[in-house]
């Protein structure tokens, strides 16, 4: 479907009101350079390497879904265009869709933190998103590896990691893990069936 109608102005506001890049969903970090020297001095950085410096994510400065340190923010931050801001742009993504994938994917990561809380005692808003699906994909790997079937709760967790991908891959940034999570699913349900 094309809009026609959207503009930069829109796919800023609409952007304004999402602050998913920012909250650890589609990165673990965002690299800060000398260049970036008004964000180096208001921002917590890790040393990333020699010369490199990272904010980790969720963004420290993330106030619900704004930034607020919007004029500061590092280059890369400026310079980041998601997938539903470019659709915006292009006029292949209408205002009200962009909303519903926004809000899609913040309500498949607030259905995750109550298992997920229960299950390993860690808040996948504090932690992000991005860093516990790497580490949750390297338990379960680490499990399949050694001939251990994962649990019960882990296979329905991986169920909705698995949704979380299938909303932010075609929308917000391609992450690399869809495949990784359907092998990993795959490997559990046979080796389920092996012990049925």
């Amino acid at each position: 479907m094309t809009t026609g109608l959207n503009t930069i102005h829109d796919a800023g506001q609409v952007c304004q009101g999402c602050g998913l890049c920012c909250s650890g969903l589609l990165f673990a970090k965002v690299n800060v350079y000398e260049s970036d020297a008004a964000a180096r001095r208001r921002v917590k950085l890790s040393a990333d390497g020699p010369d490199t410096y990272a904010m980790p994510q969720p963004c420290q400065f993330l106030d619900g879904a704004s930034c607020s340190i919007y004029a500061d923010r590092p280059r890369n931050c400026r310079s980041y265009s998601c997938r539903t801001r470019d659709s915006i742009v292009e006029g292949t993504l209408g205002m009200d869709q962009a909303r519903q994938n926004i809000q899609a994917a913040k309500d498949l990561l607030q259905q995750m933190e109550v298992p997920v809380q229960k299950y390993w005692d860690i808040s996948i808003a504090k932690t992000g998103f991005r860093p516990f699906c790497d580490d949750f994909l390297h338990l379960i790997r680490f499990k399949l590896d050694q001939g251990e079937t994962p649990t019960k709760e882990e296979h329905a967790i991986l169920r909705r990691v698995s949704d979380v991908i299938k909303i932010v891959d075609p929308h917000f940034r391609k992450t690399g893990r869809r495949a990784m999570i359907d092998r990993a699913i795959a490997a559990i349900e046979v080796a389920n069936n092996s012990i049925d």
